[in-house]
């Protein structure tokens, strides 16, 4: 399991949600901070143990604050949650002192800044949700078949690919519903 999911199954069930993008800038800092405590934890034999705890401690600290931005911008729609996401996203990465990020990220704000257009989040949301709709088809006719010639293993991998693309599906209807409220 990736360390993203992995953090996101946690925060899900303390009743805590965030982006995956916000899960994933959590993780690299954590990854960082992993290493530093690796090299001092090389020589016991509880390194597992004292990871594991960390982890956890470390994602309850600090988790209620990320869940508490991305609450705040999931009130908002369209372009300007995006300004906010992406703004979460860069004050994290100011946090963690990761410059790239930073800039990778005030490029993106400045990018969105100019450009985005609440039209075009939809419809950049109605080709992902064609191209989910499309995956959706493939992996049903991949699992009849798998099932047809008996392969257990690829079954249960796109019965998994079917709840992901079903999941991404619903979602992106939320976010094309939302939209579409918008005033013009």
């Amino acid at each position: 399991m990736s360390e993203v999911r992995l953090v996101h199954n946690i925060l899900c069930s303390s009743g805590l949600s965030l982006s995956s993008s916000t899960i994933a800038i959590f993780c690299k800092d954590s990854q960082v901070l992993m290493k530093e405590i690796d090299m001092r934890l090389k020589s016991t034999g509880c390194y597992a143990l004292v990871a594991a705890a960390l982890a956890v401690t470390t994602v309850m600290a600090v988790a209620p604050a990320m869940a508490q931005t991305a609450a705040s911008c999931s009130a908002l729609k369209g372009c300007e949650q995006k300004f906010c996401e992406i703004e979460t996203q860069l004050s994290l990465a100011r946090q963690s002192g990761d410059t790239n990020q930073v800039t990778g990220l005030q490029m993106a704000l400045d990018n969105a800044r100019t450009s985005c257009d609440d039209s075009r989040l939809k419809e950049a949301l109605n080709a992902k949700l064609a191209e989910a709709n499309q995956k959706l088809v493939r992996y049903q006719v991949d699992l009849q078949q798998a099932e047809l010639d008996g392969q257990r293993d690829k079954v249960l991998k796109y019965r998994q690919k079917l709840e992901e693309v079903t999941s991404d599906i619903h979602r992106l209807k939320q976010q094309l519903s939302q939209l579409e409220q918008l005033p013009q």
